[in-house]
């Protein structure tokens, strides 16, 4: 009778302690599952706040494209109008092998509506024209014709430099009538 009640008291202690195994087993897998979520959380947290930031951001500079949208396109349209303006003296020097006086007036009309409308700092443009109303400016002889291949080059350079812009201000008001 000792003896079983000794052994149901083993079997009683070990049922107890499989209990309490069980249950601390039970909450490691708990706390384990607890903080997978947990970090899950924050990783949702952490994405959220990351797509707010690169929306933020992307409203930024929407916000920024817009605000220089209008300066942007002055700039094309100060170019394109220095292009067409170009392109026109450089057909006529062709046409005519000389600067005649029409057209030696153009250029430095030229030289001086682009002097005062440059507000956009284009170094390099601001220099090709410069040195177009030098060549355009400079006395010579009555007895002599004035050479037009520097005059044709520093044309050919405005020209080549202000294309692409005089092509991007022609393009959005094409697309402009397209959406009327």
């Amino acid at each position: 009778m000792l003896e079983q009640q000794r052994q149901s008291d083993q079997r009683r202690r070990a049922a107890e302690d499989r209990v309490v195994q069980e249950q601390l087993w039970s909450e490691q897998q708990r706390l384990r599952q607890q903080r997978l979520a947990e970090e899950e959380d924050r990783r949702r947290e952490a994405a959220i706040k990351d797509q707010l930031r690169q929306l933020k951001l992307q409203a930024a500079r929407e916000r920024l494209q817009e605000a220089l949208s209008p300066l942007v396109e002055g700039a094309q349209q100060l170019h394109a109008a220095v292009f067409e303006a170009a392109t026109a003296l450089r057909t006529s020097l062709l046409k005519n092998q000389a600067l005649r006086g029409s057209s030696a007036r153009k250029a430095r009309e030229l030289c001086r509506w682009y002097a005062l409308m440059n507000w956009t700092g284009d170094q390099q443009l601001e220099r090709l024209i410069e040195e177009l109303e030098q060549l355009a400016t400079a006395p010579v002889p009555r007895t002599r014709k004035r050479d037009p291949q520097p005059i044709d080059q520093v044309l050919a350079d405005i020209i080549a430099l202000t294309y692409a812009s005089a092509r991007a201000a022609a393009e959005p008001n094409r697309m402009a009538g397209l959406e009327l």
